[in-house]
């Protein structure tokens, strides 16, 4: 099983940080880590700074092509124009960011296409091809949502969305877009 650079980075940091906790608990020797935070935090603004300017750069914006099935990042913008969408539909999640989908000159399965969009922090923008049927399901824990004209800010906002003809059309289109800190809005051109 692979584990991402992440992944181990994170566990590299607990162990340290629970290995000088032990030891300072056991008087091995001493360490105090609210001086230490109250001296190393810029060194971490500098790390994050780092990170945003070249991490994202090297990750670069995500253009997925014919069948794109999941599409993560941790931070950045995405912008994605879908050729197509595959049998097991769209799966997008981003920490930190902006998501904007265009999906009018995508070609759409028969059938429900699905398409999930999950976002920590940020904004979500999505075109939608008109002459398809929608069915939209939009959450912000702190935000506002937009969906086709009809509008819901504050906490926990939630809006949802169903065209007429959603069950018996022939090509339609699902989205579920979760945006914990942010917006969210999908429009019809």
């Amino acid at each position: 099983m692979e584990r991402s650079n992440s992944g181990m980075l994170g566990g590299m940091i607990l162990l340290v940080v629970g290995t000088i906790w032990l030891f300072n608990n056991f008087g091995v020797f001493r360490f105090d880590f609210g001086d230490f935070i109250g001296q190393a935090w810029p060194l971490a603004i500098i790390g994050v700074g780092v990170y945003l300017l070249f991490g994202a750069k090297i990750k670069g914006a995500v253009n997925p092509a014919s069948g794109a099935g999941t599409i993560k990042q941790v931070v950045g913008d995405m912008d994605l124009t879908p050729e197509s969408i595959g049998p097991d539909g769209l799966f997008i999640a981003l920490s930190a960011g902006e998501v904007r989908l265009d999906l009018r000159d995508t070609r759409l399965q028969d059938g429900e296409n699905i398409i999930e969009v999950k976002l920590g922090a940020g904004d979500v923008r999505i075109k939608t091809p008109k002459g398809i049927s929608l069915s939209i399901q939009g959450r912000t824990g702190v935000g506002d949502l937009h969906l086709l004209g009809r509008d819901v800010d504050g906490f926990v906002a939630k809006l949802d969305h169903d065209d007429d003809d959603y069950k018996t059309a022939e090509k339609k289109l699902r989205i579920i877009a979760k945006v914990g800190l942010g917006d969210v809005r999908i429009t019809r051109s």
